[in-house]
This record gives C-alpha cells, sequence and structure tokens, in this order.
C-alpha cells in the first residue's frame, strides 16, 4: 500500500512539473500591420489586452508593418523572418497585411483583423467555416440586419437604394435584399462599372423615400464621387448612410461604424482557441459585437428628418 501512495506521489510530481512547464512555454505572436496608423494601433491594443485577461501568459509579440513613408521595408525579409520563427498565429491588422499573409504564409494559422468584406475580398469563401484555409478573423463589418434596423427606425424612410460594383460588392448585395424585405422595406440595387456611371445613377434616388446605403466598395466611393454623392443627397433631400464616421463629418445623414479595440479583442479570442489546439478552417468569421453609431445633426436639419431618441441617445459622435 505504501508502495503504491509512494508511487503515486512520483506521478503527480512529475505531471504536476509537465503541466507548469505547458502553462509557462513561451507563446509567439508574429503581428503583420498594412500601416502605423491609430486604428490599427487601438485594435492592437485590444488584442494584446484581451490576450492578457484569457490567461496566455509568457507571451511573446514580434511586430512588423508593411508599409512606411520614413523608411524602406523588406518585405522578403518579413516572410523570412516568420516563417524561420516559432510563432504559434501570425495576427494582421488591415487588408494589404492580410492579403500579404495570405499570399506568403500559408503554413501557419493567419488571424486577420481590420478587415472589410472578407469574402468580397477573396480571404474566405465564407463566414462560417472555411475548409482547408489556414486564414480565420474578425471582421469590421456590421451585421447588414443591425444596419436595416436603425434605417427603419427613421420615420419616412419606405426603400433602401445601394449602388455597388458587381465586380467588389455583389455577394453582399444579394445578402442585403431579404433581409431589407423581410423588415418591410423596399430594395434597390444599381450596379455601376465606373465613376461616370455613380454620378449618373444619383438621379435615380426618389427623395425623402429612400436612404442611400453605402458599402465598402472602391469603385463607388473615390475621393471624387463621395463629395459628389454627399452634395447631391444634400441637394435632393436623400438620407445617406456612410460606412464610416469619416461620411458623416462630411455631410452624410448616419453611420454605424466599429469599435476599433473590440474588433482587437474578438482576434484575440479566435487566436487563444487556435493556440488551444483549433484549426483556423473550423472557425467562423467574427463579426462585430460592439458599435459606434454617429448622427449629423446638421444634416437631419436641412433635409427635413427627424432621427428617434433612441439613436440619438445612442449616439457616439454627433456633427
Amino acid at each position: 500500500m505504501v508502495r503504491k501512495i509512494i508511487a503515486f506521489g512520483i506521478i503527480c510530481f512529475f505531471c504536476g512539473g509537465i503541466l507548469s512547464y505547458a502553462q509557462e512555454k513561451e507563446i509567439n505572436i508574429a503581428v503583420v500591420k498594412s500601416l502605423e496608423i491609430e486604428p490599427y494601433n487601438i485594435a492592437l491594443k485590444g488584442f494584446k489586452d484581451e490576450i492578457s485577461k484569457l490567461g496566455l501568459k509568457n507571451v511573446k509579440y514580434s511586430e512588423f508593418l508593411l508599409e512606411s513613408q520614413s523608411q524602406k521595408i523588406d518585405k522578403a525579409k518579413i516572410i523570412l523572418d516568420i516563417k524561420s520563427g516559432t510563432s504559434s498565429a501570425i495576427v494582421t491588422f488591415g487588408s494589404g497585411a492580410t492579403t500579404f499573409a495570405k499570399d506568403n504564409l500559408k503554413d501557419k494559422p493567419v488571424v486577420f483583423s481590420m478587415v472589410l468584406n472578407p469574402v468580397a475580398s477573396g480571404f474566405v469563401s465564407s463566414m462560417e467555416a472555411n475548409p482547408g484555409s489556414n486564414l480565420a478573423g474578425s471582421s469590421m463589418d456590421i451585421p447588414i440586419r443591425k444596419q436595416f434596423e436603425v434605417l427603419k427606425s427613421i420615420s419616412g424612410i419606405k426603400r433602401i437604394v445601394v449602388i455597388y460594383s458587381p465586380k467588389e460588392t455583389e455577394s453582399i448585395v444579394k445578402q442585403a435584399k431579404p433581409i431589407a424585405e423581410g423588415l418591410g422595406l423596399g430594395f434597390e440595387a444599381i450596379p455601376v462599372n465606373n465613376e461616370k456611371e455613380v454620378m449618373s445613377s444619383i438621379a435615380k434616388l426618389i427623395p425623402k423615400q429612400d436612404v442611400l446605403w453605402a458599402l465598402s466598395d472602391s469603385t463607388v466611393y473615390t475621393p471624387q464621387t463621395i463629395q459628389f454623392i454627399i452634395l447631391e443627397t444634400l441637394r435632393n433631400g436623400v438620407p445617406f448612410m456612410g460606412v464610416a464616421p469619416t461620411f458623416v463629418k462630411a455631410g452624410a445623414l448616419i453611420a454605424l461604424s466599429c469599435d476599433y479595440e473590440g474588433v482587437g479583442r474578438q482576434s484575440a479570442e479566435i487566436v487563444a482557441k487556435i493556440i488551444n489546439g483549433a484549426k483556423p478552417s473550423d472557425i467562423p468569421i467574427s463579426v462585430p459585437n460592439k458599435f459606434d453609431i454617429s448622427v449629423n445633426a446638421s444634416t437631419a436639419k436641412r433635409i427635413n428628418i427627424v432621427l428617434p431618441e433612441s439613436i440619438l441617445k445612442e449616439a457616439s459622435n454627433i456633427y
């Protein structure tokens, strides 16, 4: 009996040592940022805070920047450094960094953050599981239903109109139509191929009964067309839902935007799952669980729109 107790004690001693070693084993995470900009830094801070909150210890970060105005970036060296390292995961911030990792780092798990339209961008084929892919991540896209629910709460809006490029955002438009109709709203999608067609499409909007809903679409929304669209919607009394607070500050009526820190935290949760054995291909793409509302009170007054008190109370930015 005494021998059994001693043997059990020896086993416990060694098992305890193994567990302790496993917990203290260094975790290496490679961070790749497209640019050195504040939104990415906010998201990265959220990521690191959440990693710590989740109880992952002895985490070491290697940070890489893809574009810089002050220094020449050797991308080949970045690839070599990451491939030759012992990273448990690669975390990307921005579409440029995600494209870079997708094309060059196929043998390690990649978790993207601060990316819009990951399916339309070609990073993943589905917002659910992606068999065979080494990518997972957190999207910046506010759920379409949430956007349309906010629009429906504004009195007088009967139809949602979207101007889009079939090459970039057709898949999103196809998702949006049944959601709008399910909420009792009309829906019209106007395809365009260039800036000239964007300009002419504005004439198809019906003042006050429509709302123009913006997608993150580089064909439709260029510096020139954004200015034109905002001026035309103001002149014709058409509410315009932009994709970011900058649209609202420039004159759009409203925008829903993600919380950068929150997106970073959601990416950290995905990395933790991968470190604990999950495959990126089995992890659904996350969407923001926290978002900000921006409204332009001056625009609302100018186009005779009364914003619900519920929206004004929740608004993070009122211009």
